[in-house]
């Protein structure tokens, strides 16, 4: 039976899915090769120190990974065309406020890349779910428990002129 699976997603990774590694004895300035899981095990690329070594060698990182003297750092999100991504999205309307989480295919348009610089685009929907409001904060200052104070809710405050 195998358990790398398994192990990656106690780790918090995919099979395939890049990362680095932080030794708890590491310096400042440490620069980690970049690590992933494959069926047959935890495989290492050296590209970052040596750029002529291109392809992905097996390695015994996994020792320190299971005792906890090393830990993964969690690399951003990069989808290719085609790929479906998750992201947050805000509705703010006169009456109503929601942060949920939507799900859309990157095709590399400007909606993409704005998510991208914003730092929204994720893996999962639960990735998505852990963030939204975290993100809200993050890009606007305001929690989102604030957003009907500071802006919705003046609009429930003014004179309603719509037909009954």
């Amino acid at each position: 039976m195998n358990l790398i699976p398994e192990i990656a997603e106690k780790l918090g990774v995919e099979l395939g899915e890049e990362f680095e590694v932080l030794p708890k004895i590491a310096g400042p300035g440490y620069k980690s090769s970049r690590y992933r899981f494959s069926e047959q095990g935890l495989e290492f690329s050296n590209y970052i120190h040596c750029p002529s070594e291109t392809g992905w060698s097996p390695t015994d990182t996994i020792t320190g990974l299971l005792n906890g003297k090393i830990s993964i750092i969690k690399l951003p999100f990069e989808p290719k065309y085609g790929d479906e991504y998750w992201t947050v999205f805000w509705s703010c309307g006169c009456r109503s406020r929601e942060l949920e989480p939507v799900k859309f295919s990157w095709l590399f348009d400007y909606d993409d890349m704005l998510r991208k610089k914003l730092g929204i685009v994720y893996r999962t929907k639960a990735e998505v779910e852990k963030n939204m409001d975290s993100d809200y904060e993050r890009i606007t200052g305001h929690k989102w428990e604030e957003a009907f104070e500071l802006g919705v809710m003046r609009y429930e405050n003014q004179t309603d002129n719509s037909p009954k």
